[in-house]
């Protein structure tokens, strides 16, 4: 099932804009970049990086994905409105319960929260 289009990312600049001036954590199964975008009002929007280098089968990629997305879907009081999120998975998060990876996320948003945005780019 989809995100709602005003809760995703879809363009590459607020990627890359994302991994310049977010916050940067590892999570174990994923890597977390988030910040706040200044708009506010505009809910929370999730952007998911599966690679083709980590995850070569594209059943794996979608798996990961949706994985992720339920996650997100599950706990949506983690990020405030108005933060962007984006989600780079690694293989081992095709290991591990939606549970384990709702606690991942849930410790991944409070570090994101408590980080200082990065200027240095």
């Amino acid at each position: 099932m989809r995100l709602p289009r005003e809760r995703r990312l879809r363009r590459q600049e607020d990627f890359g804009r994302l991994r310049a001036h977010g916050a940067r954590v590892d999570c174990g199964p994923f890597v977390l970049n988030a910040g706040p975008t200044g708009v506010v009002g505009q809910p929370a929007r999730l952007g998911i990086v599966a690679a083709k280098k980590h995850l070569p089968l594209a059943v794996d990629r979608n798996r990961a994905k949706r994985l992720m997305r339920e996650a997100f879907r599950a706990c949506p009081e983690l990020f405030p409105s108005g933060w962007d999120v984006a989600v780079v998975v690694r293989r081992s998060v095709l290991s591990r319960s939606l549970a384990a990876l709702v606690e991942a996320l849930r410790s991944g948003a409070a570090k994101a929260k408590a980080t200082r945005p990065r200027t240095d780019g």
